[in-house]
């Protein structure tokens, strides 16, 4: 009722493992989204992992070499040392993922949504932003749609809508 009348579609899996059993087809599919979340020290071995380890599982699907663009939908680090686990993810996405060519970065300090087993003060994923940042000179975190030379929009007509 809003007026919308295209829309651009993202599909999300939510595990590497099952990606390919639930995904829709490419004539539903836009962009894939990826969560890259690192739980530091409430991820069950109780230790920090970085960007690639956490995405490589999907890079390695076919269907994340098949020519459709990745949004990283979610992206973000409870490690002490989140600048540095930022700039490595920057490093990897240029050099290792092709693919990936949208970043979203979760930048919350009051998150209520607690791994297994915690259930203390929020989680807190802030990522300390200053002018440098912002200007792109020390932390480089692209904007939507415009990481490297790529651009990637296919809008769809909605169903139900005029023209």
């Amino acid at each position: 009722k809003a007026g919308a009348e295209e829309a651009i579609w993202v599909w999300n899996p939510w595990q590497a493992g099952t990606a390919a059993d639930y995904f829709p087809g490419k004539a539903y599919v836009d962009w894939l989204g990826v969560d890259v979340l690192d739980y530091d020290r409430y991820n069950p071995d109780k230790r920090s992992h970085s960007f690639e380890s956490i995405y490589r599982p999907f890079h390695e699907l076919p269907l994340f070499q098949s020519g459709i663009p990745v949004m990283i939908a979610e992206a973000g680090s409870l490690s002490a040392k989140r600048k540095e686990w930022f700039r490595t993810a920057q490093q990897v996405m240029d050099t290792a993922f092709p693919e990936i060519r949208s970043l979203i970065v979760f930048n919350n300090k009051y998150d209520h949504y607690y791994p297994e087993g915690y259930h203390e003060e929020p989680l807190d994923w802030w990522v300390p932003i200053d002018n440098s940042i912002r200007a792109g000179q020390d932390l480089n975190v692209p904007a939507p749609l415009t990481l490297g030379a790529h651009q990637h929009v296919t809008k769809r007509k909605l169903p139900g809508t005029a023209g």
